[in-house]
């Protein structure tokens, strides 16, 4: 398949399924520059495909965010101004998730049920046109995603461990703002991912106590070569040990920011389709493994925001909510 189709197949996606824009909507893609030399072909199809529907698009590029620069001075006032008048905004940013979420000026508005919105940001070309996503299979991954969600929904103590060492309970029973990169975001306040596949929630803030053994990718750092160890007490991270060079990256990200190292997420994979990646995006989506992450809450309904939301994931891990098991050392047992 040639390059350009894919691109167009990912565009088409986006938004019809993902999004389903009609006719008359207001849609606003942000993008930063190296997202632009990333995905351009994507944006560009996009761009063609919702004027064939007949909806008005702007394209707004930012500048790429800068080395220590917090997420919340990304986005301009031209920006700003995009996401206020969009019906359905899209976040195609490389080096920022800020167009979309984990931001307080596009997740207010969202809550408020101004607009829709699609994370493509952090994506490479080849996560977002691969099978992963083209070749999904969206109606099992809900099947996945509903059984998840009646546990939850039902739950008050998760309990995650591993034969690595990760042994960490906290409750849920706030039940937060749940989340699927398995639902679609065709309703006002909705917002979905590309790529497809976890479903989760912030457990209740303070509650998490434990140790995550960290054998998966962490967020905007790759994967470990060796585990790292996060150790949490009452929802925060009190000490980093093992890999060296996660201790300092994450040490740095929990020190550097404010609640930095608050434990904001419980997610899991749903996406059956199991395909060889280094990509965190892909990894963490996959049926089996299993994420949590540092940093803002408030995007999934917790009252904690942070500058920062980076995902730790673990790859095989067993996971409970009170008794029932959905994850058994890796396998989906539901």
């Amino acid at each position: 398949m040639g390059k350009t189709h894919k691109a167009t197949r990912t565009a088409y996606l986006a938004l019809t399924k993902f999004t389903n824009v009609q006719e008359g909507e207001h849609v606003s893609i942000i993008a930063d520059e190296s997202g632009m030399e990333e995905n351009g072909e994507i944006v560009d199809a996009m761009f063609g495909i919702a004027r064939q529907i007949g909806a008005t698009t702007n394209l707004i590029v930012i500048e790429d965010k800068a080395p220590g620069q917090e997420e919340g001075d990304t986005l301009t006032a031209v920006a700003k101004a995009g996401i206020e008048a969009a019906d359905v905004l899209i976040g195609i940013t490389l080096t920022t998730i800020a167009s979309v979420t984990h931001h307080e000026f596009p997740d207010t508005l969202r809550e408020q049920g101004e607009h829709r919105g699609l994370v493509m940001a952090k994506r490479s070309y080849e996560t977002l046109t691969s099978p992963f996503t083209l070749e999904a299979d969206y109606e099992r991954i809900m099947e996945i995603q509903d059984a998840i969600a009646e546990v939850f929904n039902d739950g008050e103590v998760a309990h995650v461990t591993s034969e690595k060492g990760t042994d960490v309970t906290m409750r849920i029973d706030e039940h937060g703002r749940p989340h699927g990169g398995g639902g679609f975001a065709t309703e006002p306040g909705g917002f979905t991912t590309m790529t497809w596949g976890e479903y989760g929630q912030a457990p209740n803030a303070g509650s998490a106590n434990g140790t995550f053994v960290v054998d998966g990718p962490v967020q905007d750092h790759g994967w470990p070569e060796s585990p790292l160890e996060v150790e949490v007490e009452d929802g925060r991270v009190t000490n980093l040990s093992g890999n060296s060079e996660y201790v300092r990256m994450v040490g740095n990200t929990v020190e550097e920011n404010n609640n930095g190292g608050n434990i904001a997420e419980i997610a899991l994979g749903t996406n059956p389709i199991q395909m060889e990646s280094e990509d965190e995006n892909v990894v963490k989506k996959t049926l089996g493994t299993f994420h949590t992450a540092i940093g803002s809450g408030a995007a999934y309904g917790q009252d904690v925001y942070s500058p920062v939301h980076h995902d730790l994931v673990l790859m095989s891990p067993t996971v409970e909510v009170d008794g029932t098991t959905i994850l058994d050392e890796g396998e989906y047992v539901l």
